[in-house]
């Protein structure tokens, strides 16, 4: 084994056990954040990762993924070639308008917009961080930017592809930023849920928990998505359904996130 070692040090707990008289040794190797990962012994190749059926060997696609999952959170905040002049502003002004009702006396509301954005992380040094662009980048920015840049919303009239007579009957395959694709799918999303009437404090309710719920997986598909992967984000609406599916991966297992109050954003500037 002289020469062969594991390439980041692995702290692992051990404990002794007396079972049925045999001695019995018990490993504990915690789960490594996402900035330490790929973790492999001696050769690249000797990287695995755990499924559902057990630990099995990483392909070279899953472990390139690894590798951009370790620095993405930098990849998001980096500047790229575009300036402020390049963005479109029209997004920008209609982000300003809702910014201010939403937090009325705020700040950054007498900020000019330039200065807005570096507060946001939308601009670094004068140029537009990778976040910034995929917020309230144009098309041409982000069709130049990332390879396979498309966010798909498809409505399928059946419980499947197989069952329907038909693929889709409406689709909208948005090459637009994130800020104005989130308002033309949840526009759409919203025709899709029964809205019941209720009155809360003598007027009706507009915002029932089932459209808080869509709202709120919307956007964190839009917040957690690798846009660097070839992978596009899509929404599926079945007639039994909604289906939200990205390219991201949670950063610990779905229990301890339902337990705890926790939140990582894959794309801090985005969200």
């Amino acid at each position: 084994m002289r020469g062969e070692k594991f390439n980041k040090k692995i702290e692992v707990k051990s404990k002794k056990y007396e079972l049925d008289d045999k001695d019995v040794l018990a490993f504990y190797i915690p789960q490594r954040s996402s900035r330490d990962k790929p973790i492999y012994f001696n050769s690249l190749k000797n990287t695995f990762i755990r499924t559902a059926s057990g630990d099995q060997r990483a392909t070279p696609e899953e472990t390139d993924f690894l590798y951009r999952a370790s620095s993405y959170e930098d990849k998001i905040k980096e500047p790229t070639k575009f300036i402020f002049e390049d963005l479109d502003m029209e997004s920008v002004k209609r982000y300003r308008i809702y910014f201010s009702n939403v937090n009325p006396g705020h700040r950054y509301t007498e900020l000019t917009d330039e200065d807005f954005l570096h507060k946001l992380g939308v601009l670094e040094d004068g140029r537009v961080t990778n976040g910034g662009l995929l917020v309230f980048g144009t098309e041409d920015m982000l069709m130049a930017t990332y390879a396979n840049y498309r966010i798909e919303y498809l409505e399928v009239p059946d419980i499947s592809y197989e069952d329907g007579q038909t693929r889709y009957t409406y689709r909208i395959s948005s090459e637009q930023n994130l800020y104005n694709t989130f308002f033309d799918i949840y526009e759409r999303l919203v025709k899709k849920v029964d809205i019941p009437h209720r009155i809360v404090g003598g007027q009706r309710d507009d915002n029932p928990p089932q459209l808080q719920a869509i709202r709120e997986a919307l956007v964190n598909l839009l917040i957690h998505t690798d846009y660097f992967s070839r992978a596009n984000p899509r929404i599926r609406v079945f007639t039994d359904r909604l289906e939200f599916f990205n390219s991201g991966s949670l950063p610990k297992k779905l229990e301890l996130i339902i337990e705890g109050d926790f939140s990582l954003p894959k794309n801090p500037v985005v969200a």
